[in-house]
């Protein structure tokens, strides 16, 4: 490594007179302030010797110097040079310091040590030729022969039946030398020239020394770490060359033996940890992966790793390695658990403890809630004082009952590491039912417009309630759930209320003279093929007695948006890599170099924003990729105001 030092001065001469001084003894010295000083290069001691470890010695020389100041000289080992630095001999450290004596007369001169190593190779004379490299601060010794010089280190090492003109094999530096368990190569595959000159033929061994014939081996190594020696035979002359070193370690691969990972309820971080041993006991490390993707960094190191916030069950990897031997990466898995919900009460169905064409005398309590996760029903309010009982599947039976209001609640289970339970409370109103007649309410399901459209368009369902005997009808609920391909946009309804979190129209009264009403509820595609969607009656007051028409069904077909049109998001994208549709499209988006584009998730959160949208979005947030699923953007076009498109955008993942 050539390094740039500059000249150095140093003046030991007072403070008080020290110009002065200096002037007289640069006038009686005759010397300059350093320029035109030249460097050169003698091999003041040619040859070293193994044999003692006898030090040769180069000597760098400065003519024309300025006194009292030293001179960085800095050099290079010439590449031809036929020893090994640090092997054969002390590595040289460039630059050398020179210093200018007050009456060396502008000369002054510092050696080079050649110290020789021992070593066990076999092999013959080697040099070390060092040259002088230009700079600024001195000129080179104008005769070329004077800018480098050789010193020779004299073998000690070459036995009897060495042929001494027959050089190493060449080494194939492309080779591996390190493995990961066990070794299975053939050494002659590590020489460039196995045949090696006329008449010789390449021998290995496992002494450096060549006449160490119960040493010698066969090629083919199998689970062999250690140092080989390789060297060319001559059959005529009956002697070896020098000796070619190659030494191969073998390795082992960590086995991961345990991983752990704390659950998550709701939302939060995660401690991971790790075990892994190795046969040879040697340090093991960690790597920590977001994806099995063998191009992905790592995302921490450690035998343990925390999460970033989390808010849903996630996969992380990790892989153990020793000594550059990496065990395949092993799925650790966080789950989330989701804080249980108890669900939406539907309350106001009243039922009767007696017979009667009025109602109902017996319901299950499941059914009265919507949405809930897994839990357990107890009695709160009981006008029986204790006759009324939670039956199988939770089946409650008023026949016999008092009348009152009574009160049931509903507590989930613990999910997980989730501690706290949610509850909801249902109402019962139990009565006296009188018989009256049956009715006939008759209920039919429309769409307006066409039965196909594309995902993202909006659709508008009619739904109908006919009074077919004319009679006065009270407490009418017809249930319309949307199916989830539906997102609920707004309802409007002629006579009641529509619930769009129940899926409830409830009517309170129809008299003789309303003859038809009807809810328009509007929603969004986004979902594709084709739909069905149903509206049926739950119940009234007097009970329908004609079930043949107290529900109607619709179908509509939803097909994906042809993405052909500038302005439009291609909103079904599939980042998984595969080099198609990995990213989300703006049709024609160099068309709108000034847009802005927001993309949000179900709970109002920005996961992503960009101005001058171009296309190259593939779906991953801060935390990385973001979960499939759909998500809703705000698309500005021209980045003013005047052309904004609101929509929905689906995630498509493998997982």
């Amino acid at each position: 490594m050539q390094a740039r030092l500059k000249t150095t001065s140093s003046t030991p001469c007072a403070a008080m007179g020290r110009g002065r001084i200096l002037i007289i003894l640069f006038l009686l010295l005759g010397i300059g302030v350093g320029f035109g000083q030249t460097v050169s290069i003698t091999a003041s001691e040619p040859n070293a010797s193994e044999a003692g470890l006898t030090s040769g010695e180069f000597t760098i020389s400065v003519t024309g110097g300025t006194a009292l100041t030293t001179v960085e000289v800095f050099f290079e080992v010439d590449a031809s040079s036929t020893s090994t630095p640090g092997v054969d001999y002390t590595t040289l450290s460039s630059p050398v310091s020179v210093f200018i004596p007050l009456l060396g007369g502008g000369n002054g001169s510092e050696t080079l040590d050649v110290d020789v190593l021992q070593d066990a190779l076999v092999e013959f004379d080697e040099t070390v030729i060092v040259n002088l490299l230009e700079d600024d601060d001195y000129d080179l010794a104008p005769n070329p022969a004077n800018r480098t010089a050789t010193v020779t280190i004299v073998s000690d090492d070459v036995p009897d039946g060495t042929c001494t003109n027959l050089a190493a094999p060449n080494l194939d530096a492309t080779e591996p030398t390190v493995f990961c368990e066990a070794i299975f190569v053939d050494l002659d595959n590590y020489v460039n020239n196995v045949n090696g000159p006329g008449g010789t033929q390449l021998v290995w061994s496992r002494n450096p020394s060549p006449d160490n014939v119960d040493d010698q081996i066969d090629s083919n190594i199998e689970d062999g770490s250690g140092v080989y020696y390789g060297f060319y035979y001559d059959n005529a002359n009956d002697c070896y060359g020098a000796s070619l070193e190659l030494e191969l370690e073998r390795n082992f691969t960590p086995t991961i033996i345990e991983t752990t990972a704390e659950q998550i309820c709701g939302s939060g971080t995660s401690v991971l940890t790790v075990t892994a041993e190795v046969e040879d006991l040697s340090a093991i490390t960690y790597s920590w992966f977001d994806s099995l993707d063998t191009n992905a960094s790592p995302i921490a190191t450690g035998n343990t790793f925390e999460t970033g916030e989390l808010t849903e069950t996630t996969s992380f990897y990790v892989s153990a390695a020793s000594n550059e031997c990496a065990s395949e990466r092993e799925e650790v898995v966080v789950t989330v658990n989701n804080e249980p919900l108890a669900g939406a009460p539907i309350d106001g169905l009243p039922l009767c403890n007696i017979s009667s064409d009025e109602g109902l005398n017996s319901l299950d309590l499941d059914d009265r809630l919507i949405g809930q996760d897994p839990g357990t029903w107890t009695i709160i309010t009981d006008p029986s004082n204790g006759n009324v009982t939670i039956g199988a599947e939770n089946v409650v039976d008023f026949t016999g009952l008092p009348s009152g209001d009574y009160v049931f609640e509903y507590t989930t289970n613990t999910v997980g590491n989730c501690t706290e339970t949610a509850s909801a409370q249902i109402t019962i109103t139990v009565q006296d039912c009188i018989s009256n007649e049956a009715i006939d309410l008759a209920i039919t399901k429309t769409v307006e417009g066409r039965s196909a459209y594309l995902l993202g368009e909006e659709i508008v369902f009619v739904i109908n309630v006919e009074n077919v005997d004319e009679s006065l009808v009270m407490d009418i609920v017809v249930t319309d759930m949307l199916d989830e391909n539906f997102e609920f946009l707004n309802a409007e309804a002629t006579l009641g209320n529509y619930d769009s979190g129940t899926g409830e129209w409830t009517i309170p009264e129809m008299t003789p003279t309303d003859l038809n009403e009807t809810l328009t509820i509007t929603v969004r595609a986004i979902g594709a093929g084709d739909i069905p969607n149903t509206a049926a009656l739950v119940s009234s007051v007097p009970v329908d007695g004609n079930t043949e028409n107290n529900s109607g069904t619709i179908s509509v077909n939803v097909n994906r948006s042809q993405c052909v049109y500038p302005g439009t998001i291609c909103n079904i994208f599939s980042p998984n890599g595969d080099g198609y549709n990995d990213t989300l499209t703006l049709v024609g988006d160099h068309l709108f170099p000034n847009n802005a584009f927001e993309v949000f998730d179900r709970y109002g959160n920005s996961v992503f924003q960009m101005d001058g949208y171009d296309s190259s979005w593939d779906g991953t947030g801060k935390n990385g990729d973001l979960p499939k699923g759909t998500y809703f953007y705000v698309l500005d076009l021209n980045g003013d105001g005047t052309d904004v498109l609101k929509g929905w955008i689906q995630i498509v993942r493998d997982n």
